[in-house]
């Protein structure tokens, strides 16, 4: 009998809090050199930060540099509360207290690697546990979940593709309940 994977539902979703403070101390504390700093970081959105907070701030900086301006304490901050995102990103003392963090700006961005890959793993744990849960629902059809599953081994990559790969439903069947 398979256990209930509900205790797979109850973990705090891969974060990593320190890389997170680091990567936007590191663009507040750069000042003019900001947008520099912006673009070791493509590819890192608002999204990949675990934390409301820390999206707002990411988006704030993001527009300030779109705007030509460095991406600063005073520059942030004043962004932040033109988007009315003031408070939810914690008000000054947050928003100061990243950009004194760090001792280098490029130190700290140079931990944005960790924020994506959390935010990677993030993405991987939430598609993962909705397809647990539509494997429980005998409303859904079984190639609803193949779908799911192509979709977890894309995210993946090979390693994760050649070990979900599940061509028909007896495939399933045999892996579920192997002879004994």
């Amino acid at each position: 009998m398979t256990q209930n994977p509900s205790h797979l539902l109850q973990h705090v979703p891969p974060h990593n809090l320190e890389a997170e403070q680091s990567v936007l101390g590191g663009l507040l504390a750069a000042g003019s050199r900001g947008q520099d700093l912006i673009d070791q970081v493509q590819g890192l959105a608002p999204e990949d930060f675990y934390y409301p907070a820390h999206q707002a701030i990411f988006r704030a900086i993001l527009d300030v540099a779109n705007m030509g301006r460095p991406t600063d304490l005073v520059n942030t901050a004043t962004r932040l509360q033109e988007c009315g995102e003031f408070e939810r990103a914690g008000g000054q003392q947050v928003v100061a207290d990243l950009a004194f963090s760090v001792i280098s700006p490029t130190i700290g961005v140079t931990h944005a690697d960790k924020v994506l890959a959390c935010s990677r793993r993030r993405q991987l744990a939430e598609r993962a546990t909705a397809l647990i849960e539509n494997a429980h629902r005998a409303s859904v059809p079984f190639e609803h979940i193949q779908a799911q599953i192509q979709e977890l081994a894309s995210m993946g990559g090979q390693a994760v593709a050649e070990a979900v790969t599940v061509k028909t439903g007896a495939d399933l069947l045999e892996m579920s309940f192997p002879d004994n």
